[in-house]
């Protein structure tokens, strides 16, 4: 019974500690980073949306690591970023995204848990629009100071922290998002026995 209280005291706590979420609707993945561009333009005016993109960045690599690439480049903070000739003549910065991006190419499946309504049971799948649930806590900062924390919601864990930034064009990116990239369960691959 001790337990038990322990239990639902931590996920009262917990459910006390996040504000009100904000679920982020997408209408269609994109397939290039032109169309990336032009959600963002839409949904980056916010913090939460910023997050929603960077996702979004990382749905599109699990596709096409090119195009998703330049999607991430957009996505990020200027801090993550450093001369290349991935997007613009930016890239983000192999110190940090090599170790990151060869760790997710072997788990592509990762940005789908994040999305509403996926799971390991059904591998995943999800059908567009698709939908982020994205909220804050009192201690996720103020938005006024173009700082702020926010979190996603991800299948079978806590909601992940992304810290975002607001640029000089009023656009929210990623700058700390290393909880984007653990692991989450594997999906459920089911053998066909037909002997």
């Amino acid at each position: 019974m001790k337990k038990l209280f322990s239990i639902l005291l931590v996920v009262v706590v917990a459910k006390g500690l996040f504000a009100q979420a904000k679920t982020i609707e997408i209408q269609k993945v994109p397939k290039n980073v032109k169309e990336f561009e032009d959600i963002r333009n839409k949904l980056a005016s916010t913090p939460e949306g910023g997050a929603a993109m960077m996702v979004l960045a990382m749905l599109v690599f699990a596709e096409d690591e090119n195009e998703g690439l330049k999607c991430m480049t957009v996505a990020l903070d200027r801090e993550n970023l450093t001369q290349g000739d991935v997007y613009k003549e930016l890239q983000p910065l192999p110190s940090y995204f090599n170790y990151h991006l060869d760790r997710f190419r072997q788990r592509k499946y990762w940005p789908k848990a994040y999305i509403q309504g996926t799971s390991p049971q059904n591998g995943y799948a999800y059908s567009e629009p698709i939908r982020f649930v994205i909220s804050r806590t009192k201690y996720s900062g103020d938005e006024a100071s173009g700082n702020l924390k926010v979190f996603i919601k991800v299948y079978g864990f806590s909601p992940r922290p992304i810290k975002m930034v607001r640029n000089n064009k009023g656009i929210w990116k990623a700058q700390e998002l290393s909880s984007l990239f653990l692991d989450v369960e594997p999906p459920v691959v089911e053998v066909n026995d037909d002997l």
